[in-house]
């Protein structure tokens, strides 16, 4: 059966995507490159997070990706 597959994946200017090591997974650098999606209201929400947050496009892409995965917090 033949399916889809969506792919998501932040990268900053230089090219940084993923970190040297597994232990540097959640470093400095890749805390860094998703700093943007926590103030954002449905992030926050669909992760309990907190109520509140950020409304505009960028939210809205959040969601939109997150139901098109099916993928839930």
């Amino acid at each position: 059966m033949a399916g889809k597959v969506f792919f998501s994946v932040s990268m900053s200017l230089d090219g940084f995507i993923a970190p040297e090591s597994a232990e540097e997974l959640m470093g400095q650098q890749s805390m860094e490159l998703q700093r943007w999606i926590f103030p954002l209201r449905f992030f926050r929400e669909n992760l309990k997070l907190g109520a509140g947050g950020e409304e505009g496009r960028d939210n809205d892409i959040v969601r939109e990706t997150f139901e098109r995965a099916r993928a839930r917090g």
